[in-house]
């Protein structure tokens, strides 16, 4: 009769010395999956900001110095944004409009 142990011990013969590309492909996912969390949230604040001043898109855009094409693509959420560049762009949102 086998131990776990022993099991365990001839398994590892078999692992592979990489790590499995499900793993990482998962990985990436859930990076993206936050990333665009962080584009809708930045989206809805720049939308509500806009309200309230009353801007137009290519005023705003103008004022943050970027293309009106990002500035769309970060209003349809069609890129992802990371943590620091949210960050960004609500210091700009609050320093440079208000």
């Amino acid at each position: 009769m086998t131990t776990i142990a022993e099991i365990t011990k001839k398994l590892e013969k078999y692992k592979s010395p990489f790590p499995d590309k499900w793993k990482n492909e998962a990985n990436i996912r859930i990076c993206q999956r936050q990333e665009l969390r962080n584009t809708q949230t930045l989206a809805i604040k720049i939308i509500e900001m806009m309200d309230k001043t009353k801007i137009s898109k290519t005023e705003l855009a103008k004022k943050l110095n970027i293309d009106n094409e990002y500035l769309e693509d970060i209003l349809h959420c069609q890129i992802f944004m990371t943590d620091s560049e949210k960050n960004f762009f609500e210091k700009k949102l609050t320093t440079d409009i208000q």
